[in-house]
């Protein structure tokens, strides 16, 4: 079955998400064409399910014939198209209608002009069916990102609402670049009040979490208890109150995979720091960090995954990186060569997740 997978904002990362994530269920899949902020593979697997587990893919379509389309006369349907202009996304919207002849739902506009593609939140509210062109493509999208499925696991959890986390998207990519499989142990040594290990245990995956905060430690427990209620799982959890800095003290049993956003460092307040001041910082948490590693070393399986964001600062027109080689050097833990920078460009201290693998 060849489909079309709209990967979003973060082209590279959704795309390293999307193989990571059929290579880790064992799906067969050949690339077939990439272009813009789109892949078509050749694969067969629950598109749905694996719409619902990814975090950056934003819709999967089912390529078929121009004349397979069909749409109800009462149904209300939507055109998306990829790599055309607006006159061109016209004619093959005319083809469409000319074919279909049903309502159609017209496209909303963003300050006035015309958008070529239908957002989320049409596809939840507004039509039935959605087409799309793309390439010399025809296809009809299947399935699709719900705003909706991760508000509900944001907003709702009884977690303190002013206490900042990685997001449930982040939080799904990172999981899934460990490549972890239904039933293996995911570790998150600075888990918060738990975003990486709710997305891992509605996964099928088990969890043990670490934050040396006791409200932290606290809030994860309960939003644990509250996903599993609401969800209806049969994954376990183990939330730990210690400090990651002496990690396999904490971490009796080894596990799979490890997965992170850690401690970046200490709030930036002031517009700018100087870069004297920026290597003091980064002097400081390479040694955080080597202490991690080391413990991370020691606690992760062979050939498990280690998925880690990594601080990058902006001094200027200079960057200032943590030495990654340095925090490898002399331990079981290689680099796989992904490395994504995840942040806004104006950024003054950058994300960049990398992945390693245990030898």
């Amino acid at each position: 079955m060849k489909c079309l997978f709209d990967l979003g904002r973060d082209v590279p990362l959704a795309k390293e998400e999307l193989f990571s994530k059929l290579d880790s269920w064992n799906v067969n899949y050949a690339v077939i064409e990439e272009f813009g902020e789109v892949v078509i593979l050749d694969c067969e697997t629950d598109f749905k399910k694996l719409q619902n587990h990814l975090g950056g893919t934003v819709r999967i379509v089912e390529l078929k014939s121009f004349d397979e389309l069909f749409v109800d006369e009462k149904e209300k349907w939507g055109f998306t198209s990829y790599g055309l202009n607006r006159t061109e996304h016209a004619k093959k919207l005319t083809e469409l209608k000319n074919l279909l002849g049903s309502k159609y739902f017209k496209h909303p506009s963003k300050g006035g002009k015309r958008v070529l593609k239908l957002s989320p939140m049409d596809l939840v509210k507004r039509i039935k069916k959605e087409f799309v062109f793309a390439q010399g493509f025809w296809g009809e999208t299947i399935t699709f990102f719900n705003p909706f499925s991760h508000i509900t696991r944001d907003i709702a959890r009884p977690r303190d609402k002013e206490t900042k986390s990685i997001s449930i998207r982040l939080a799904k990519i990172l999981v899934n670049l460990s490549f972890v499989k239904k039933g293996e142990v995911l570790l998150d040594p600075f888990c918060g009040v738990g975003t990486v290990l709710q997305e891992a245990l509605l996964q099928g995956v088990n969890v043990v979490g670490v934050d040396n905060s006791k409200i932290m430690f606290d809030n994860a427990r309960r939003n644990l208890r509250w996903i599993k209620k609401k969800f209806g799982l049969n994954t376990s959890f183990n939330v730990i109150h210690g400090d990651s800095q002496g990690l396999q003290k904490l971490v009796e049993d080894k596990v799979n995979v490890v997965v992170s956003e850690p401690y970046l460092g200490p709030l930036i307040t002031r517009t700018r720091l100087s870069l004297r001041e920026t290597l003091e910082r980064v002097h400081g948490l390479q040694i955080f960090y080597d202490t991690l590693f080391k413990g991370v070393d020691r606690v992760l399986l062979k050939n498990g995954f280690f998925v880690f964001v990594l601080p990058r600062f902006r001094v200027g027109k200079k960057i200032v990186d943590i030495d990654v080689k340095k925090l490898v050097k002399g331990k079981g833990l290689k680099e796989t060569g992904f490395v994504y920078e995840y942040s806004k460009r104006e950024s003054r201290l950058l994300r960049v997740i990398r992945v390693f693998r245990k030898i």
